[in-house]
């Protein structure tokens, strides 16, 4: 271990600290102190896919976040405890990818003769806004807030961490947690609705 890498758990230890005892500007600190590197590794690891920044966000805000719930016991461990956030989550990557794929060969294989909606696809477009809404729904007022700024109102995020006073690092990963939220919630609401449907289409079955 060098004298830089001695350098940096040091500092990430003492900003750690701090952040357990509620001090907001250290979580920009630690930021700071780590983003690039996280960058670099979590770019490496996806081979510099479309989750980079996505992830890269994720890691920080939950580092974050337990630290200042005081979860993290050994304020020395800071930097190795980010690492192993960070595998977590490009595991979760990967496996999402992964099913993703799979779920693209199955769609690929499909055959559908007539691209006009019938019915009964009418009908699972209307469910899957009710989902939709429903996955709004559960978002705080904050997260809703922000996402319909940025990705429906196409606000800039000077404008929104101005008129939300929020800095930079907060927006980005408050940002981030709505999204991964929203698409948490949305996946769980659809899971659900699936097997309700081949539940009733079982029932069905076997009524007749």
């Amino acid at each position: 271990m060098n004298s830089s890498t001695d350098a940096l758990q040091s500092d990430c230890a003492a900003i750690a600290l701090r952040i357990q005892n509620g001090d907001r500007l250290a979580e920009q600190e630690l930021y700071d102190a780590v983003i690039k590197g996280l960058r670099l590794l979590v770019g490496r690891a996806l081979r510099y896919g479309p989750e980079l920044e996505d992830t890269v966000q994720d890691v920080m805000w939950i580092a974050i976040s337990n630290i200042r719930a005081g979860k993290l016991q050994d304020h020395r461990c800071a930097i190795g405890y980010i690492r192993t956030i960070m595998k977590c989550r490009i595991s979760n990557v990967i496996s999402n990818r992964v099913q993703a794929r799979k779920r693209s060969d199955a769609l690929t294989n499909d055959v559908v003769p007539d691209r006009r909606q019938n019915p009964e696809q009418e009908a699972e477009n209307a469910e899957l806004r009710s989902l939709l809404q429903a996955a709004l729904g559960s978002l705080s007022d904050q997260q809703r807030e922000i996402l319909s700024r940025f990705y429906v109102e196409d606000q800039s995020a000077q404008q929104i961490c101005a008129e939300m006073s929020l800095n930079e690092t907060q927006f980005r990963l408050l940002k981030s947690r709505s999204k991964a939220k929203f698409g948490e919630v949305g996946r769980r609401y659809l899971k659900h609705a699936r097997v309700f449907k081949t539940q009733l289409m079982r029932q069905a079955d076997a009524a007749a």
